[in-house]
């Protein structure tokens, strides 16, 4: 009954602010994570221990994927086809799901940790996990094998990133990055980026620029045209608080967000900011729309979209 009654004041208070619409769910939620299929119509959602998945433009829930998970989700993927959705979280199991079915087509205990992150290769062959094991798992999107067992971090795999199907990026709470050769497992190059925690990776459209964002509150960007000489082309001081995310839109604009609960759109002329009610897990541009638009993940505040005219614009 007090859920109910803290949803409908929740519910009260974003309508007030013209926002209720915009909202995906249940507005007092925790969201940890979401993600976006190829075109970026639909979007994926873990509420609790099930998914759905929304059509971003009717605002309407067009399918939902059943409460197979027995523990929280804090990772998810959408497959470049479109075909899969791969899920994993607290109850350390990786699960592939057909979209068409609604079912899994296959789940997989790869790791003995969280599953903190988890991505599909661009063909869709593969599947990269990280967990709190400090290892990553190289599996077959087919036959559920696995392939690689990559070793190096030191702390919790927070984020991957495909630079194409055979070269993936990972960061974790070490502050290191390490490049990745998916074929082989072999290491390409790693260094550290920051001395604190490194929470997501962002990777523009060219492959040849990457942003970590860290609990020391730093943006930093590095080229990364010659993997095996990665050079810091400059870093900025975000928030005095951990950053948590950030999302590379092109080479001259990016969002980022975090525990300060300030979410901002930089370009090189100017920035859009909004103050979110709670912490921010997530930030992703929406694509596909001539409106420069986010949705934004939180903890306690559910998932939410919003227009950069409804943010306050300074140069």
């Amino acid at each position: 009954m007090r859920k109910f009654i803290l949803a409908a004041c929740l519910l009260v208070i974003a309508l007030h602010s013209g926002f209720a619409q915009d909202y995906f769910g249940n507005p007092s939620a925790s969201v940890f994570n979401f993600c976006f299929n190829g075109n970026g119509e639909l979007l994926a959602v873990p509420a609790g221990n099930r998914i759905d998945v929304w059509n971003i433009r009717q605002h309407e829930i067009v399918t939902t994927l059943p409460e197979v998970h027995t523990k929280p989700i804090l990772a998810i993927d959408y497959s470049k086809s479109g075909k899969y959705i791969v899920s994993g979280g607290e109850d350390s199991t990786l699960i592939v799901w057909n979209v068409v079915s609604r079912q899994p087509s296959r789940k997989m205990k790869v790791h003995e940790g969280m599953i903190l992150c988890a991505k599909f290769s661009p063909d869709d062959s593969l599947i990269v996990s990280g967990s709190s094991g400090n290892d990553l798992v190289i599996s077959s999107t087919f036959s559920g094998k696995t392939l690689h067992i990559l070793k190096g971090h030191k702390g919790d795999v927070t984020d991957i990133k495909f630079l194409d199907t055979n070269i993936i990026a990972s960061c974790s709470a070490d502050g290191c990055i390490f490049l990745w050769n998916t074929a082989t497992g072999a290491e390409i190059n790693h260094w550290q980026a920051h001395h604190n925690w490194i929470r997501e990776l962002s990777v523009n459209p060219g492959k040849t620029l990457m942003l970590s964002c860290s609990d020391d509150g730093t943006l930093k960007a590095w080229d990364i045209a010659d993997l095996k000489q990665i050079k810091l082309k400059w870093q900025q001081k975000v928030s005095k608080n951990w950053l948590t995310t950030v999302d590379l839109l092109d080479g001259n604009a990016f969002a980022c967000s975090g525990h300060d609960r300030k979410v901002s759109i930089i370009y090189s002329y100017g920035k859009y900011t909004s103050r979110a009610e709670t912490y921010v897990t997530k930030v992703r541009f929406v694509v596909g729309t001539e409106k420069l638009q986010l949705i934004i993940a939180t903890l306690g505040r559910g998932i939410y979209q919003i227009d950069a005219k409804d943010m306050k614009y300074s140069e």
